[in-house]
């Protein structure tokens, strides 16, 4: 008896599970896959609703256009605002792109040398500029050597990176960095060091070359970025190759479209 009553419990639960309902052949092929309401929400002015959307999408993607359509997402968070979703949207586009597909290794490529870029850009811009503070700071130590302010020259070649620049500029003088130590220990009284005409020159060269390279070649640009690649991408292109734009950032009937113009107004 109570075996029957399971049974019948049974065929009670089956029968009340409503049967998911057909869906045809074209529904879903854009990625959408029933966000549709959601993606018609979007608007360019609320750039992390993308991006956030995006990841909705591709936790659940199982399908290429599901994909696709989280890259779309991905790069258009970060066209509509490079300054906070420019490394993360491209992060996300390379996690989601297929290599495999149709210029995918291509985009994929750029995503992820573009989220590369973008993280390295902080850290290399200080980097930069703590190279050219100890720069100046080695420079003034030269002239301070050179107008006698021995005193001074050595509260700046307190810092070691100082240090080291400064022995870079002086090397090329007769007894290179060893003599300029031996005045600066010396003292204010002993006066400014002696330099002939070519001494004067090589370290007028050597600051200047540090401090305004004269050739602002590839190569510098290579020294400057700590050889950092030099990449011609940016969130529009990234966003251009996966047929997507800024300009259409709104999702209407299954595609990307612009912001329609606002109606003129009419004189009654």
């Amino acid at each position: 008896m109570k075996r029957c009553v399971l049974v019948a419990a049974g065929l009670v639960a089956f029968t009340a599970t409503p049967q998911a309902a057909p869906q045809s052949p074209a529904a879903g092929r854009d990625g959408s896959g029933g966000r549709t309401a959601a993606l018609e929400a979007l608007v360019p002015e609320s750039p992390e609703s993308y991006f956030l959307l995006a990841e909705t999408v591709a936790d659940g993607a199982q399908s290429p256009g599901a994909w696709r359509l989280a890259a779309q997402l991905f790069a258009l968070s970060g066209a509509l605002d490079p300054e906070r979703f420019g490394r993360s949207g491209a992060l996300g586009v390379a996690d989601v792109t297929d290599a495999r597909s149709a210029g995918g290794e291509r985009c994929r490529s750029a995503a992820q040398a573009l989220a590369h870029s973008k993280g390295a850009r902080v850290a290399r811009a200080a980097a930069v500029a703590a190279a050219e503070v100890t720069l100046v700071a080695a420079a003034a130590a030269v002239a301070d050597v050179r107008a006698g302010r021995m005193s001074s020259a050595a509260l700046r070649l307190r810092d070691p990176a100082v240090e080291d620049a400064f022995e870079h500029l002086v090397a090329q003088t007769a007894g290179g960095a060893t003599r300029w130590r031996q005045d600066i220990a010396a003292g204010d009284r002993a006066g400014a060091p002696r330099l002939d005409a070519d001494e004067v020159e090589s370290v007028l060269v050597a600051t200047a070359a540090a401090l305004d390279p004269v050739d602002a070649s590839w190569s510098w640009a290579l020294v400057r970025t700590d050889q950092a690649p030099l990449i011609a991408v940016d969130e529009r292109t990234l966003a251009a190759m996966l047929d997507v734009s800024p300009d259409r950032p709104l999702w209407r009937d299954g595609q990307w479209v612009a912001v329609p113009e606002p109606a003129a107004a009419t004189d009654n």
